[in-house]
Protein backbone atom coordinates (compact mmCIF):
# COMPACT_ATOMS: atom_id res chain seq x y z
CA UNK A 1 0.00 0.00 0.00
CA UNK A 2 1.43 3.60 -1.24
CA UNK A 3 2.07 6.21 1.51
CA UNK A 4 0.25 8.67 0.15
CA UNK A 5 2.11 11.93 1.64
CA UNK A 6 4.91 10.45 0.70
CA UNK A 7 6.69 12.42 -2.36
CA UNK A 8 9.05 9.05 -3.38
CA UNK A 9 5.45 7.51 -4.13
CA UNK A 10 3.86 10.27 -5.78
CA UNK A 11 6.74 10.66 -7.89
CA UNK A 12 6.88 6.98 -8.96
CA UNK A 13 2.51 7.20 -10.05
CA UNK A 14 3.57 10.40 -11.84
CA UNK A 15 6.77 9.79 -13.67
CA UNK A 16 4.80 8.52 -16.96
CA UNK A 17 2.22 10.76 -16.60
CA UNK A 18 3.81 13.29 -19.09
CA UNK A 19 0.66 15.53 -19.52
CA UNK A 20 -0.26 16.33 -15.56
CA UNK A 21 -1.26 19.81 -14.59
CA UNK A 22 -0.05 19.64 -10.55
CA UNK A 23 3.11 21.04 -9.64
CA UNK A 24 1.78 22.22 -6.18
CA UNK A 25 1.95 18.37 -5.12
CA UNK A 26 5.18 17.63 -5.05
CA UNK A 27 5.71 20.77 -3.34
CA UNK A 28 3.49 19.96 -0.38
CA UNK A 29 4.59 16.78 -0.14
CA UNK A 30 7.94 17.79 0.49
CA UNK A 31 6.99 21.03 3.28
CA UNK A 32 5.02 18.68 4.90
CA UNK A 33 7.88 16.03 5.17
CA UNK A 34 10.66 19.16 5.84
CA UNK A 35 7.53 19.74 8.80
CA UNK A 36 7.39 16.37 10.14
CA UNK A 37 11.30 15.67 10.40
CA UNK A 38 11.40 19.51 12.63
CA UNK A 39 8.02 17.94 14.38
CA UNK A 40 6.63 21.37 13.99
CA UNK A 41 2.52 20.60 14.37
CA UNK A 42 1.75 23.46 13.13
CA UNK A 43 3.70 23.59 10.09
CA UNK A 44 2.70 20.56 9.12
CA UNK A 45 -0.89 20.98 9.30
CA UNK A 46 0.16 24.46 7.04
CA UNK A 47 1.57 22.38 4.71
CA UNK A 48 -1.22 19.22 4.27
CA UNK A 49 -3.88 22.18 4.32
CA UNK A 50 -2.27 23.56 1.42
CA UNK A 51 -1.92 19.93 -0.09
CA UNK A 52 -5.66 19.53 -0.01
CA UNK A 53 -6.06 22.75 -2.22
CA UNK A 54 -2.95 21.44 -4.41
CA UNK A 55 -5.09 17.63 -4.56
CA UNK A 56 -8.62 19.57 -5.24
CA UNK A 57 -6.70 21.91 -8.24
CA UNK A 58 -5.06 18.73 -10.07
CA UNK A 59 -8.93 16.35 -10.07
CA UNK A 60 -10.24 19.57 -11.60
CA UNK A 61 -7.63 19.55 -13.94
CA UNK A 62 -7.32 16.01 -14.79
CA UNK A 63 -10.57 14.76 -14.50
CA UNK A 64 -10.08 12.17 -17.19
CA UNK A 65 -7.43 10.40 -15.77
CA UNK A 66 -9.30 8.05 -14.02
CA UNK A 67 -5.93 5.72 -12.94
CA UNK A 68 -4.58 9.39 -11.26
CA UNK A 69 -7.54 10.26 -9.93
CA UNK A 70 -7.65 6.40 -8.27
CA UNK A 71 -4.84 7.66 -6.46
CA UNK A 72 -5.33 11.62 -5.90
CA UNK A 73 -8.79 10.08 -3.89
CA UNK A 74 -7.29 8.40 -1.17
CA UNK A 75 -4.28 10.80 -1.06
CA UNK A 76 -6.70 13.55 -0.32
CA UNK A 77 -8.71 11.31 2.77
CA UNK A 78 -5.23 10.32 4.13
CA UNK A 79 -4.31 13.91 4.51
CA UNK A 80 -7.87 14.89 5.94
CA UNK A 81 -7.39 12.40 8.25
CA UNK A 82 -3.85 13.39 8.93
CA UNK A 83 -4.91 17.09 9.51
CA UNK A 84 -7.18 16.13 12.41
CA UNK A 85 -4.70 14.04 14.38
CA UNK A 86 -1.83 16.60 13.97
CA UNK A 87 -4.73 19.12 15.39
CA UNK A 88 -5.81 17.09 18.13
CA UNK A 89 -1.70 16.44 19.38
CA UNK A 90 -1.46 20.57 18.59
CA UNK A 91 -3.89 20.92 20.53
CA UNK A 92 -3.16 18.89 24.08
CA UNK A 93 0.34 20.14 23.45
CA UNK A 94 -1.32 23.65 23.88
CA UNK A 95 -3.34 22.46 26.73
CA UNK A 96 -0.20 20.87 28.45
CA UNK A 97 2.03 23.83 28.20
CA UNK A 98 -0.66 26.12 29.50
CA UNK A 99 -1.47 23.53 32.38
CA UNK A 100 2.31 23.70 33.28
CA UNK A 101 2.44 27.55 33.23
CA UNK A 102 -0.88 27.62 35.29
CA UNK A 103 1.07 24.93 37.92
CA UNK A 104 4.17 26.49 37.86
CA UNK A 105 2.47 30.20 38.01
CA UNK A 106 1.09 28.58 41.59
CA UNK A 107 3.73 27.56 42.66
CA UNK A 108 5.62 30.65 42.23
CA UNK A 109 2.45 32.62 43.99
CA UNK A 110 2.79 29.98 46.91
CA UNK A 111 6.33 30.04 47.52
CA UNK A 112 6.87 33.95 46.61
CA UNK A 113 10.64 32.75 46.39
CA UNK A 114 13.64 31.43 47.85
CA UNK A 115 13.60 30.48 51.43
CA UNK A 116 15.04 33.49 53.33
CA UNK A 117 14.70 33.52 56.79
CA UNK A 118 15.08 36.99 57.11
CA UNK A 119 11.50 38.20 56.24
CA UNK A 120 9.92 35.73 58.86
CA UNK A 121 7.47 37.48 60.47
CA UNK A 122 7.27 34.83 63.71
CA UNK A 123 10.58 33.68 64.72
CA UNK A 124 9.62 31.58 67.46
CA UNK A 125 7.74 29.24 64.73
CA UNK A 126 11.16 29.54 62.45
CA UNK A 127 12.75 27.79 65.49
CA UNK A 128 10.21 25.29 65.59
CA UNK A 129 9.96 24.53 61.79
CA UNK A 130 13.93 24.08 61.92
CA UNK A 131 13.24 22.17 64.75
CA UNK A 132 10.69 19.99 62.68
CA UNK A 133 13.22 18.86 59.92
CA UNK A 134 15.39 17.12 62.24
CA UNK A 135 12.90 15.73 64.37
CA UNK A 136 12.66 11.98 64.68
CA UNK A 137 9.76 9.84 65.06
CA UNK A 138 10.82 9.11 68.61
CA UNK A 139 10.53 12.54 69.21
CA UNK A 140 7.97 14.29 67.59
CA UNK A 141 6.68 17.74 67.54
CA UNK A 142 2.36 18.58 68.26
CA UNK A 143 0.78 20.54 65.95
CA UNK A 144 -2.19 22.30 65.59
CA UNK A 145 -3.60 23.80 62.24
CA UNK A 146 -5.98 27.03 62.92
CA UNK A 147 -7.76 27.94 59.54
CA UNK A 148 -10.20 30.83 58.44
CA UNK A 149 -9.58 30.28 55.34
CA UNK A 150 -7.06 28.92 53.08
CA UNK A 151 -4.71 32.35 53.13
CA UNK A 152 -5.95 32.93 56.79
CA UNK A 153 -4.67 30.74 59.73
CA UNK A 154 -1.17 29.82 61.03
CA UNK A 155 0.38 26.09 61.61
CA UNK A 156 1.14 26.42 65.74
CA UNK A 157 4.33 23.85 67.07
CA UNK A 158 5.31 22.63 70.75
CA UNK A 159 7.43 20.21 72.00
CA UNK A 160 5.26 18.85 74.25
CA UNK A 161 1.86 20.34 73.41
CA UNK A 162 0.15 23.20 71.69
CA UNK A 163 -1.49 25.24 74.59
CA UNK A 164 -4.62 26.78 74.32
CA UNK A 165 -2.48 30.35 74.14
CA UNK A 166 -1.27 29.29 70.97
CA UNK A 167 -4.44 28.82 69.66
CA UNK A 168 -6.21 31.95 70.75
CA UNK A 169 -3.21 34.17 69.54
CA UNK A 170 -3.61 32.04 65.91
CA UNK A 171 -7.66 32.70 65.89
CA UNK A 172 -6.77 36.50 67.04
CA UNK A 173 -4.23 36.72 64.31
CA UNK A 174 -6.23 35.57 61.35
CA UNK A 175 -9.31 37.10 62.91
CA UNK A 176 -11.44 33.86 63.74
CA UNK A 177 -11.04 30.43 62.58
CA UNK A 178 -10.82 27.25 64.27
CA UNK A 179 -8.71 24.48 64.73
CA UNK A 180 -9.31 22.05 62.18
CA UNK A 181 -6.13 19.58 62.44
CA UNK A 182 -4.02 18.30 65.76
CA UNK A 183 -1.42 16.12 65.98
CA UNK A 184 2.39 15.27 65.60
CA UNK A 185 4.78 15.99 63.17
CA UNK A 186 8.30 15.18 62.41
CA UNK A 187 10.38 14.29 59.61
CA UNK A 188 11.25 11.33 57.13
CA UNK A 189 12.78 10.55 54.39
CA UNK A 190 13.37 14.47 54.25
CA UNK A 191 9.56 15.15 54.12
CA UNK A 192 7.60 16.62 57.07
CA UNK A 193 5.19 14.18 58.44
CA UNK A 194 2.13 15.12 60.12
CA UNK A 195 -0.07 12.33 61.29
CA UNK A 196 -3.82 12.98 63.02
CA UNK A 197 -6.12 11.06 64.70
CA UNK A 198 -8.44 11.07 61.75
CA UNK A 199 -8.23 11.92 57.98
CA UNK A 200 -8.13 15.43 57.18
CA UNK A 201 -8.27 16.97 53.42
CA UNK A 202 -5.79 16.32 50.96
CA UNK A 203 -5.97 20.14 50.06
CA UNK A 204 -4.75 20.86 53.78
CA UNK A 205 -0.70 20.16 52.74
CA UNK A 206 -1.08 23.36 50.24
CA UNK A 207 -2.64 25.36 53.17
CA UNK A 208 0.40 24.22 55.68
CA UNK A 209 2.97 24.60 53.06
CA UNK A 210 1.34 28.35 52.49
CA UNK A 211 1.38 29.08 56.33
CA UNK A 212 4.55 28.40 57.25
CA UNK A 213 6.21 30.06 54.34
CA UNK A 214 4.30 32.96 54.81
CA UNK A 215 5.45 33.30 58.49
CA UNK A 216 9.19 31.44 58.37
CA UNK A 217 10.32 32.10 54.99
CA UNK A 218 11.02 28.42 55.10
CA UNK A 219 9.67 25.66 52.72
CA UNK A 220 8.26 21.96 53.64
CA UNK A 221 6.55 19.32 52.13
CA UNK A 222 3.69 18.55 54.64
CA UNK A 223 2.45 14.94 54.25
CA UNK A 224 -0.73 14.78 56.14
CA UNK A 225 -1.37 10.98 57.12
CA UNK A 226 -3.59 9.01 60.01
CA UNK A 227 -2.62 7.45 62.98
CA UNK A 228 -5.37 5.81 65.07
CA UNK A 229 -4.29 6.13 68.25
CA UNK A 230 -3.45 9.35 68.43
CA UNK A 231 -5.89 11.32 70.88
CA UNK A 232 -6.86 14.44 69.90
CA UNK A 233 -5.59 16.95 72.56
CA UNK A 234 -8.22 19.81 72.61
CA UNK A 235 -8.54 21.56 75.55
CA UNK A 236 -10.73 24.28 76.98
CA UNK A 237 -9.57 28.25 77.25
CA UNK A 238 -8.71 27.83 73.42
CA UNK A 239 -11.35 31.14 72.06
CA UNK A 240 -14.54 30.64 70.28
CA UNK A 241 -14.57 28.19 66.94
CA UNK A 242 -15.43 30.26 64.29
CA UNK A 243 -15.90 30.05 59.94
CA UNK A 244 -16.77 26.52 59.52
CA UNK A 245 -18.26 25.19 56.38
CA UNK A 246 -20.97 27.34 54.85
CA UNK A 247 -24.44 25.62 54.22
CA UNK A 248 -24.48 28.57 50.92
CA UNK A 249 -20.95 27.78 50.12
CA UNK A 250 -21.51 24.18 50.07
CA UNK A 251 -24.76 24.16 48.23
CA UNK A 252 -23.10 26.26 46.00
CA UNK A 253 -20.02 23.96 45.25
CA UNK A 254 -22.56 20.98 45.00
CA UNK A 255 -23.68 22.87 42.06
CA UNK A 256 -20.27 23.46 40.57
CA UNK A 257 -19.23 19.39 40.54
CA UNK A 258 -22.74 18.52 39.36
CA UNK A 259 -22.02 20.85 36.50
CA UNK A 260 -18.31 19.59 36.36
CA UNK A 261 -19.48 16.19 36.30
CA UNK A 262 -22.15 16.79 33.38
CA UNK A 263 -19.14 18.69 31.51
CA UNK A 264 -16.72 15.31 32.20
CA UNK A 265 -20.06 13.17 30.28
CA UNK A 266 -20.34 15.52 27.55
CA UNK A 267 -16.39 15.41 27.03
CA UNK A 268 -16.01 11.35 27.43
CA UNK A 269 -19.69 11.09 25.02
CA UNK A 270 -18.05 13.68 22.61
CA UNK A 271 -14.77 11.08 22.54
CA UNK A 272 -16.70 8.06 22.21
CA UNK A 273 -18.87 9.35 18.85
CA UNK A 274 -14.96 10.41 17.61
CA UNK A 275 -13.65 6.23 18.61
CA UNK A 276 -16.39 4.89 16.79
CA UNK A 277 -16.69 7.08 13.75
CA UNK A 278 -12.58 6.23 12.98
CA UNK A 279 -12.62 2.94 14.05
CA UNK A 280 -16.21 0.92 13.64
CA UNK A 281 -15.73 -2.80 14.84
CA UNK A 282 -16.60 -4.35 17.86
CA UNK A 283 -12.82 -3.39 19.58
CA UNK A 284 -13.53 -0.16 19.08
CA UNK A 285 -17.41 0.11 20.48
CA UNK A 286 -15.84 -1.85 23.50
CA UNK A 287 -13.25 0.81 24.02
CA UNK A 288 -15.57 3.72 23.89
CA UNK A 289 -17.88 1.53 26.19
CA UNK A 290 -14.67 1.49 28.96
CA UNK A 291 -15.06 5.84 29.27
CA UNK A 292 -17.97 5.10 30.88
CA UNK A 293 -15.74 3.57 33.93
CA UNK A 294 -14.41 7.25 34.52
CA UNK A 295 -17.97 8.87 35.63
CA UNK A 296 -18.56 5.73 37.36
CA UNK A 297 -16.00 5.92 39.78
CA UNK A 298 -17.80 8.98 41.50
CA UNK A 299 -21.01 7.12 42.91
CA UNK A 300 -19.89 7.15 46.00
CA UNK A 301 -23.00 9.62 46.81
CA UNK A 302 -21.05 12.90 47.48
CA UNK A 303 -24.02 15.21 46.74
CA UNK A 304 -26.20 12.83 48.90
CA UNK A 305 -24.17 13.39 51.61
CA UNK A 306 -23.26 17.13 50.99
CA UNK A 307 -27.32 17.30 51.27
CA UNK A 308 -27.15 15.77 54.64
CA UNK A 309 -24.40 17.73 55.80
CA UNK A 310 -25.76 21.21 55.48
CA UNK A 311 -29.42 20.04 57.15
CA UNK A 312 -28.02 17.63 60.01
CA UNK A 313 -27.82 18.73 63.32
CA UNK A 314 -24.80 20.28 64.85
CA UNK A 315 -23.93 16.72 66.82
CA UNK A 316 -24.11 14.89 63.41
CA UNK A 317 -21.86 17.03 61.64
CA UNK A 318 -18.53 15.60 62.66
CA UNK A 319 -19.37 12.15 61.58
CA UNK A 320 -20.62 13.15 58.12
CA UNK A 321 -17.35 15.60 57.28
CA UNK A 322 -15.33 12.76 58.03
CA UNK A 323 -17.74 10.81 55.42
CA UNK A 324 -17.69 13.58 53.14
CA UNK A 325 -13.48 13.95 53.33
CA UNK A 326 -13.24 10.44 52.89
CA UNK A 327 -15.49 10.59 49.68
CA UNK A 328 -13.62 13.68 48.54
CA UNK A 329 -9.76 12.09 49.32
CA UNK A 330 -10.83 9.11 47.04
CA UNK A 331 -12.28 11.18 44.00
CA UNK A 332 -9.34 13.04 43.57
CA UNK A 333 -7.03 10.05 44.03
CA UNK A 334 -8.39 8.27 41.36
CA UNK A 335 -8.51 11.90 39.13
CA UNK A 336 -5.04 12.57 39.61
CA UNK A 337 -3.48 8.70 39.80
CA UNK A 338 -6.36 6.86 37.31
CA UNK A 339 -4.10 5.02 34.33
CA UNK A 340 -7.55 5.03 32.65
CA UNK A 341 -8.05 8.89 33.19
CA UNK A 342 -4.30 9.74 31.75
CA UNK A 343 -4.95 7.33 28.97
CA UNK A 344 -7.98 9.01 27.95
CA UNK A 345 -6.59 12.31 28.05
CA UNK A 346 -3.52 11.31 26.00
CA UNK A 347 -5.96 10.10 23.08
CA UNK A 348 -5.16 10.68 19.55
CA UNK A 349 -9.14 11.28 18.80
CA UNK A 350 -10.03 14.37 20.74
CA UNK A 351 -8.77 16.54 23.49
CA UNK A 352 -10.69 15.98 26.86
CA UNK A 353 -9.34 18.10 29.67
CA UNK A 354 -11.33 15.33 32.46
CA UNK A 355 -8.24 15.93 35.29
CA UNK A 356 -8.71 19.86 35.56
CA UNK A 357 -12.77 19.49 34.92
CA UNK A 358 -13.31 17.43 37.91
CA UNK A 359 -10.40 18.11 40.57
CA UNK A 360 -10.90 21.61 40.94
CA UNK A 361 -14.97 21.65 42.33
CA UNK A 362 -13.11 18.87 44.50
CA UNK A 363 -10.10 20.71 46.05
CA UNK A 364 -12.36 23.66 46.67
CA UNK A 365 -15.02 21.39 48.39
CA UNK A 366 -11.61 20.10 50.72
CA UNK A 367 -11.09 23.64 51.84
CA UNK A 368 -14.41 24.34 52.36
CA UNK A 369 -14.66 21.51 55.29
CA UNK A 370 -11.58 22.11 56.21
CA UNK A 371 -12.10 26.02 57.52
Amino acid sequence: MPNYLSSADWKKVVKDQKDLKAPGIIMQLDAYAKAEAKKDLLEQIAALNELLDEIKNAKSKNAKNKELIAYLDPMFKEANKTIGLLEAQAAKRAKDDAKAKKLQEEEEEEDEGEEDESKALDPELLQMVKRLKMAKIDQPLRFAVVMKSPKEGALALSKKKVTPDQIKEAKSNAGGGRVVARGICFTEEGKSIFETPKEVPAALSKVVKFFVFRDTGKKIKPIFRVREDLVDEAEEGEGPETGGASAVNLAKLKIAWNQAKQNAGQQLAALKRAIVAEHNDAEAAEAAERLDDVIAQFNEGLSDTLDSYYTAELDQRPALREKLISILNNYLVFVKNSPLVAHIEDNPFQPVTIRATLAAPLTDLQLELAG
